[in-house]
């Protein structure tokens, strides 16, 4: 992703991103299971680097919502390529019941991991 501009923390952002556009911090943050303080300077970079623009809630005035930019939009099919591709090679030779298994055994752990912040 490098190649990109995009760091290796700021690629899940724009997977969301890709998946559900103009998402506030907030859910954000509760999505990718991360602190506020990671996911502020994860957007900052992104909005730096042109990927992202936040712009003030309408609802409310103390939140602000992420939205791709066109940049980001056009590197859509090479971001989810390589995404695809990096799946395919750590899930080489697991059968479909095994890669369910192990979503779910992930989930757990990302939930636990979160229920204590």
């Amino acid at each position: 992703m490098s190649d990109y501009g995009i760091g290796s923390g700021q690629f899940h952002f724009l997977m969301r991103l890709y998946r559900h556009d103009g998402l506030c911090l907030k859910e954000l943050v509760s999505a990718l299971h991360l602190d506020k303080g990671t996911a502020t300077r994860a957007v900052h970079k992104l909005e730096a680097n042109g990927f992202v623009v936040s712009r003030e809630n309408i609802h409310d005035r103390r939140s602000r919502n992420v939205y791709l930019t066109e940049k980001a939009r056009k590197l859509k099919p090479d971001i989810e390529s390589i995404f695809s591709d990096w799946n395919e090679i750590l899930l080489r030779g697991f059968h479909s019941e095994e890669k369910t298994a192990l979503y779910d055994y992930l989930e757990r752990v990302i939930e636990n991991g979160t229920e204590n912040q």
